[in-house]
């Protein structure tokens, strides 16, 4: 009989990330989905029909839906009733995007029995590298650092400094009220302590009767506590940071879940559109106007470089289903007016399924569009815009990163800040990707080896 494997991610993430995973698992494992629906993000319109062929071919045994955690009342009260039904199966594997959410901890600390192998598999840029990039240089590079975990497991002393820092955060409002930036960052703090207070303390300990402790590194990493067996990332310098905060060799890198998934050839090329992948600001309806001529600059450059003619401007699913074109809109009348053309499109098919219908593609390093565009299609051209990126980073986080780090370098070329580039980045030719293991070939290897643990456990205990 197969074993039982329970999958919980974002509805964002099922068609990019485990599309290509769920039907060659299926052969080993009965699958049971459940997916948090997130509040104001476009998912890819076939989502449903594809969960729904999953249940009618055998894929999957069965999937459900979750609200999204930021509908506080709502998402606990569905997690309550949820858990009866889960508990019904006794799960040998966990696969996750993360497992230090409160819906994540829900899965690992309560439905799941003792037993079972828990691996989170993260393919896109890691939080840690994304918010806390010179902190990963640092730690990475030998230099003696201290090292200032952000949470403690100790509850009480947990809540007793929260409140210190409240304190203070709400004094420093106080004693300059006409700055706008103390009350954000006292509005901030508020939130993010009543977040704590409500989701890993007060609903856990009502639902579940557990609260939900936080490790270490829990806010400075957010896809991974230590908790799990495996952690699974595409990147070798992201790996490699993370067997360092989380002090374990069982940090895994694989290949990108869409590699080999490309649908042309180098002969059958004859594209003429660009896309661009838009992301940052994505809450915003208006972007700098320094930020419009970057891109208009570099997107010159590249038609100019190229046979392209048109340019799509995709926008980001975080950009809403009901927010229009959000700054896609800005951005578009502000090329058009200088010649260039393009056009915005919805982000309702996911990239991977896009990728082999553009001459090429263009993106940020705020963004892990890059990466998958770049896995998904062999011949496609992929570059990031270094100017646009070190300006997201400065003007929103207030960090003077480093793209290529954070984004890595493997089949993308780059226009750098002052626009200058490398003409070999716009050649059409087959990428050949590193060589490393499969993400289904890693889990397989998790399952079997705490196999093996178990049956060496049982013949001890018989002898």
């Amino acid at each position: 009989m197969n074993k039982t494997l329970l999958l919980s991610t974002h509805s964002r993430f099922l068609l990019q990330l485990f599309e290509p995973i769920i039907p060659a698992l299926s052969t080993q494992f009965r699958i049971v989905i459940v997916l948090i629906v997130g509040k104001n993000i476009q998912v890819p319109t076939r989502m449903s029909e594809m969960l729904l062929t999953w249940k009618n071919e055998g894929v999957v045994e069965q999937f459900f839906f979750t609200p999204d955690p930021r509908e506080t009342f709502k998402f606990h009260m569905a997690i309550w009733k949820l858990i009866p039904q889960l508990k019904k199966y006794t799960f040998d594997l966990w696969l996750a995007t993360s497992d230090t959410l409160p819906s994540d901890r829900y899965m690992s600390d309560y439905v799941l029995p003792s037993s079972s192998i828990r691996i989170v598999i993260w393919p896109y840029i890691t939080y840690l590298f994304w918010q806390h990039s010179a902190f990963s240089k640092t730690i990475l590079s030998n230099t003696k650092t201290h090292i200032t975990p952000s949470e403690t497991k100790n509850l009480v002393l947990n809540i007793s400094k929260q409140v210190y820092r409240f304190i203070k955060y709400a004094w420093s409002w106080v004693t300059v009220r006409g700055k706008e930036e103390s009350r954000h960052s006292l509005r901030k703090t508020v939130q993010i302590y009543t977040d704590y207070l409500i989701n890993q303390i007060i609903f856990p300990l009502l639902i579940a009767r557990k609260t939900f402790q936080c490790e270490p590194y829990d806010a400075m990493i957010q896809t991974a506590s230590g908790r799990s067996d495996a952690y699974v990332f595409c990147n070798e310098l992201e790996v490699a940071a993370h067997r360092i905060l989380l002090k374990t060799d069982h940090v895994y890198v694989a290949r990108f879940p869409t590699l080999d998934k490309c649908r042309c050839t180098l002969d059958a090329i004859k594209k003429t559109t660009i896309l661009c992948a838009l992301s940052g600001w994505e809450h915003h309806a208006l972007i700098p106007t320094d930020v419009l001529a970057l891109y208009y600059r570099d997107l010159k450059t590249i038609i100019s470089s190229t046979n392209a003619n048109n340019i799509h401007l995709r926008r980001h699913p975080g950009f809403g289903p009901n927010d229009g074109w959000a700054w896609a809109g800005q951005l578009h009348h502000y090329l058009t007016e200088r010649g260039i053309r393009c056009e915005v499109i919805g982000c309702e098919r996911a990239l991977p399924e896009i990728a082999c219908e553009y001459l090429g593609s263009v993106g940020v390093a705020c963004s892990s569009a890059l990466r998958e565009i770049r896995a998904s299609c062999s011949y496609t051209f992929a570059i990031c815009l270094s100017s646009v990126s070190k300006s997201w980073y400065r003007q929103l986080h207030k960090q003077n990163a480093d793209p290529k780090f954070i984004l890595g370098t493997d089949g993308i070329g780059w226009i750098e800040e002052d626009g200058s580039y490398d003409p070999s980045i716009f050649e059409q030719k087959l990428y050949i990707p590193k060589t490393k293991k499969s993400i289904v070939d890693i889990v397989l290897e998790q399952s079997q080896h705490a196999e093996e643990i178990q049956h060496s456990q049982l013949s001890n205990r018989i002898k």
